[in-house]
C-alpha cells in the first residue's frame, strides 16, 4: 500500500556557530539559525515529500512553531494524530559549534513523546507497510506490536527493551547518539549482541559520510569518498529515503545505497532539506 506510519518526537532545532575556540568567560560573535525541523517530524515530512503515503503520531506543542509544522505536513497530505496534554512550547534541541567540537543542549521533556494514553488510532496502523518508531515507553511499543504484529517495525534512534527485540525488524541509529554511551570500538560488539537477541539488522549512520551495516551474516560498511561539511539532518534524510525505497519495492541493499547517496549530497548544503533538484 506504500504506507508508512511514523511515531515519535517533534521538536525544532537551533544552531549556534562560533568561528573560534570557545573559552569559558569570554564573549564571541556567533551565527544563530533556528529551523522548524527535528525528530520524527522531519522523517514524516521527508517521506511525504518523497511521495509516500505518510501517517504521523506525535505530541505537538501549542504554539506558533507547532502550527507552522502542522501546516507544512498538511500541505503534503500527512495525516496527523497529536494529543497536546502537558506542554505548550515546542521542545528545542540546540547545537553549539566551535572550531573544535559540537555540544548538544537539549530541552526534550519526556512527556513530549507520544504515549499510550494518547490513544491508538487503528486507522493509522491498518495497512502500514513500515512503522518507524521512537517512543521510549515499553508499554506503548508492546501495545502496538501486539495489535499489529505484521508490520515491519523500525526503531529510529531508540533502542527498545530486550523483551521487544524479537518484534522489531531493525534499528537505525546515529553514530553521535551512540557515542554518548558507547565507544566507537565497541559498536560492533554492541550491535551483534542485539542481533543475537532477535533483531534482523542494525544500521548506524555517521554524518552523511558512512553507514555501518550489521546483520546476522556479519558486518559491512559503505563510505562516501568525498564528505560535505554539514551533517545536521543527514540521519533523518537517510531514514526517510531508506524507508521510501523499501515501500516502493527496492531491496535492502539498494535502499541503503540510495539513502546514503542523498544524505551525502545534502551534507554540502547549509539549510538541509530535500528538494526536487536533489531527489
Amino acid at each position: 500500500m506504500n504506507k508508512v506510519l511514523v511515531i515519535g518526537l517533534t521538536h525544532k532545532t537551533d544552531v549556534i556557530s562560533i568561528n573560534e575556540n570557545l573559552q569559558n568567560g569570554e564573549d564571541f560573535l556567533c551565527q544563530h539559525n533556528s529551523y522548524l525541523t527535528g525528530g520524527q517530524y522531519t522523517i514524516a515530512y521527508n517521506l511525504a515529500f518523497l511521495g509516500v503515503n505518510t501517517y504521523f503520531i506525535t505530541r505537538f506543542g501549542f504554539d506558533i512553531d507547532a502550527n507552522a509544522m502542522m501546516v507544512k505536513l498538511d500541505s503534503l497530505n500527512v495525516v496527523v494524530h497529536s494529543q497536546q496534554l502537558y506542554f505548550k512550547k515546542t521542545p528545542l534541541k540546540t547545537y553549539l559549534f566551535d572550531k573544535r567540537k559540537t555540544t548538544t543542549l537539549n530541552y526534550l521533556p519526556y512527556n513530549s513523546y507520544p504515549d499510550i494514553e494518547d490513544g491508538l488510532p487503528q486507522e493509522f496502523f491498518a495497512g502500514s507497510d513500515i512503522v518507524i518508531v521512537n517512543v521510549i515507553n515499553y508499554h506503548y511499543l508492546k501495545a502496538i506490536t501486539s495489535l499489529h504484529p505484521d508490520a515491519r517495525y523500525i526503531c529510529d534512534n531508540y533502542i527498545p527493551s530486550d523483551l521487544m527485540l524479537d518484534k522489531i525488524e531493525g534499528l537505525i541509529l546515529e553514530a553521535d547518539y551512540l557515542r554518548k554511551t558507547i565507544k566507537d570500538k565497541d559498536f560492533n560488539e554492541f550491535a551483534m549482541q542485539l542481533i543475537d537477541k532477535g533483531l534482523q539488522w542494525i544500521l548506524i549512520t555517521d554524518k552523511g559520510q558512512k553507514v555501518s551495516i550489521f546483520t546476522e551474516n556479519g558486518f559491512d560498511s559503505i563510505v562516501k569518498e568525498q564528505y560535505g561539511e554539514k551533517y545536521l539532518g543527514t540521519h533523518e534524510v537517510f531514514v526517510s529515503m531508506f524507508a521510501a525505497c523499501l515501500v516502493n519495492g527496492r531491496t535492502f541493499s539498494e535502499s541503503i545505497i540510495s539513502a546514503l547517496n542523498i544524505a551525502n549530497d545534502l551534507s554540502y548544503v547549509d539549510n538541509l532539506e530535500l528538494s526536487e533538484d536533489l531527489y
